[in-house]
């Protein structure tokens, strides 16, 4: 389903996955409701991915030979696994708001096919 929501062009792929750490980013900083249920690594994971995506994307904004094409493809693959995850872990539930995923770029109702809106008492714990 995330596959959906994950945009097809580079250029907004960039724009999308940027537009998600930055929000999360703000929330996290102490605004109220408090985002303390994204982990610093959880975090972390996400800022990593997105550096190495854009590196290798960067490389292929001009001029580009087929090995650098091919690398950020790859990355993108790692990319995109990272962010549905991070999606998936932190983003589908409370505190995080339909108006917030909506400001992510993240489509009302997208989600809401789990039935999950709350924290489920047996949620896994990331590091």
């Amino acid at each position: 389903m995330l596959k959906k929501i994950i945009p097809a062009s580079d250029l907004e792929f960039d724009q999308f996955f940027r537009n998600i750490i930055e929000y999360v980013s703000i929330k996290g900083a102490g605004t109220k409701p408090d985002w303390a249920h994204v982990s610093l690594s959880g975090l972390d994971v996400v800022n990593r991915a997105y550096t190495a995506w854009y590196s290798a994307y960067a490389k292929t904004i001009g001029p580009h030979t087929q090995e650098q094409e091919t690398a950020k493809h790859n990355m993108r693959r790692i990319a995109e696994k990272a962010l549905r995850d991070f999606i998936d872990i932190f983003l589908y539930f409370d505190p995080v708001t339909s108006s917030d995923r909506m400001s992510m770029g993240i489509p009302e109702g997208f989600g809401d096919h789990l039935g999950r809106h709350t924290l489920p008492a047996t949620r896994p714990q990331r590091s």
